[in-house]
């Protein structure tokens, strides 16, 4: 609308015009992919992170966002590189860089040397 105005018969129109285009976008969001295929951390059941996932779950819930959503898709659902990639419109080689420096965050918290997060970012 904003590009090339429409010329509506009357007010009603133009009103009926806007609700319609207002609802097809909601239903365009609610079917895309990314919205529909994924779970949220903090909603991830106990019995997915194991019996002793508790302290892990925590530390992956405490990593900076771009790590610890890399982590979870691919750990978590099973998604590959490549796939994670496209999902999040990212290089490829990014999400591994990012996997990498991920994984050894988590190794030092489980190895209780918090300190040294800076080093690995």
């Amino acid at each position: 609308y904003l590009r090339r105005p429409k010329k509506f018969r009357d007010e009603e129109h133009e009103k009926a015009y806007f609700i319609v285009c207002a609802q097809n976008e909601s239903k365009n969001a609610a079917k895309n992919y990314w919205r529909t295929h994924r779970v949220p951390l903090p909603e991830m059941s106990e019995d997915r992170a194991g019996e002793d996932g508790g302290r892990e779950r925590e530390l992956l819930l405490a990593l900076p966002a771009k790590y610890r959503d890399v982590l979870y898709l691919y750990y978590g659902e099973g998604y590959s590189t490549k796939e994670i990639a496209r999902l999040l419109r990212r290089p490829e080689s990014t999400i591994r860089t990012q996997l990498a420096r991920g994984r050894a965050m988590l190794k030092l918290d489980l190895e209780g040397n918090y300190e040294k997060h800076s080093e690995c970012i």
